[in-house]
């Protein structure tokens, strides 16, 4: 993957870290609890592909990768059926 695509993909799981936590964060004090759990998970899959991605080597960036587009598909259609 290029330079380039590794920072988009740096920057998409850190937002997608903070954001998922943020959510999941409000979820739970408001007792939706299912909800914040789901948005806990989606947050730990970013975290997890930007590990991958810091500490894996060649097939980590690949890994980290695919784990962080599916993260991101999973928020997309989130978003798509919640509004």
């Amino acid at each position: 993957m290029s330079k380039a695509t590794n920072s988009f993909s740096v920057v998409g799981s850190v937002l997608g870290v903070a954001d998922n936590s943020y959510q999941a964060y409000n979820d739970f004090s408001n007792g939706n609890y299912i909800r914040g759990g789901i948005q806990a998970v989606e947050g730990a899959a970013y975290a997890t592909g930007l590990g991958f991605m810091a500490f894996g080597g060649p097939p980590g960036i690949a890994i980290g990768g695919f784990i962080i587009l599916g993260a991101g598909i999973v928020d997309f259609v989130e978003y798509a059926i919640e509004y």
